[in-house]
């Protein structure tokens, strides 16, 4: 989406790959060397979904380093945001079974919840290292984190966001965390105040 911004064109590009996406079926990269997984609390099922998802996370990993290199050598100034926004649905329950969680994804209490759902965020730039982002953000706040780095001036819905996110920092519909860092196990409640006066 081209944005003018004081005579000078900046592009911001979103773009999101569902290439290491569920379903994590044998199969799924034929040609490549497979990936080996072993661990004896997986199961059979388990296993192979998780060859699979090594198999996508190596070709990420190598495209990123793709897009890094072309970004490095580029004259003009990149920022680069790269994440997943979740943890992979994997079949098998191998999250249960290793011992990660206490019961399957989708029954987890809030504060596992909040555990699984922590994921890396990778803010790079051609101009040198771009601030840290805040020790925990929702990924709803992450463009507007962005675009501030960029200091490109933030439209309507991102101002907001970048309000909320400074008094809740992490805002589900099963937890928040708030600019404290206290993790609170249910979400606002309707005509609780989001941002504080």
């Amino acid at each position: 989406l081209p944005v003018g911004v004081v005579g000078i064109v900046l592009a911001m590009i979103f773009a999101a790959s569902m290439q290491n996406h569920f379903p994590y079926v044998p199969g799924r990269y034929p040609g490549e060397a497979p990936i080996r997984v072993d661990g004896p609390a997986l199961s059979a099922e388990a296993r192979a979904s998780m060859e699979v998802f090594a198999q996508g996370l190596r070709d990420a990993d190598a495209s990123l380093r793709t897009l890094v290199e072309y970004c490095r050598a580029s004259p003009r100034p990149i920022l680069l945001v790269f994440f997943g926004d979740h943890l992979p649905a994997i079949e098998g329950n191998p999250y249960g079974t290793s011992g990660l969680t206490s019961k399957p994804l989708a029954t987890l209490p809030p504060a596992e919840q909040y555990a699984v759902r922590k994921v890396p965020v990778l803010f790079w730039s051609n101009r040198g290292t771009p601030p840290p982002l805040p020790p925990v953000l929702s990924m709803a706040f992450v463009p507007g984190e962005a675009l501030t780095r960029l200091g490109v001036p933030m439209p309507p819905f991102f101002r907001l966001a970048a309000e909320v996110s400074r008094h809740y920092p992490v805002i589900t519909d099963r937890f928040t965390v708030d600019a404290a860092g206290v993790f609170r196990p249910e979400p606002p409640k309707p005509g609780d105040p989001i941002i504080a006066p």
